[in-house]
Parts: structure tokens; sequence; C-alpha cells
């Protein structure tokens, strides 16, 4: 009687765990899903907004941030070049 009545709790424990590990790894696989339909979603708006957008763009605004990042990188590189002051110890 008694064991009977253990193994009953324990075939519905193991259901309940088996239907918690089937449950999030659905849930799991939504969220993989739904990534990858907006990870389609994005390429797919990218390559239509490149098609809508790339006959008419001009070359000269990519020339020009192209010329400015290059100006920058050329400032940090002389930033970073000086040599830092070192602390002085007071006179106190």
């Amino acid at each position: 009687m008694f064991f009977s009545s253990t193994f009953g709790a324990l075939a519905q424990t193991f259901a309940a765990l088996v239907i918690f590990i089937a449950g999030y790894l659905a849930l799991l696989l939504c969220a993989v899903a739904g990534i990858v339909i907006a990870h389609f979603f994005y390429k797919g708006a990218r390559l239509f907004w490149h098609h809508v957008v790339a006959p008419h763009a001009s070359t000269d605004a990519l020339r020009a941030r192209l010329a400015a990042a290059g100006r920058m990188a050329w400032s940090q590189v002389g930033i970073l070049g000086h040599h830092i002051a070192t602390a002085r110890r007071s006179s106190l």
C-alpha cells in the first residue's frame, strides 16, 4: 500500500519534471526561431534599403566620412604618442 502511493507520487513528480523541461525547451526553441526570423527581416530590410538608396547615393559623403575618420585616428595616435608627465613631489 505504502509503495504504490509512493510510486504514484514519484511518477507524478517525474512527469512534472518532464513537462517542465519540455516547456522550457519549447520556449528556448521559440526564442531562437524568433531571433532567426528577426535576423532575416533585418537582412532583407537592409538589402531592400541598399537597392532603393544605392543608385542615388553619392560617393562624396563616404569619402568625407573616411577622411574625417582618418584625421581623427591620426590625431589619437599623436595624443597617445606624447609622454605623460610624472607626478612631482611637493616640497612640504
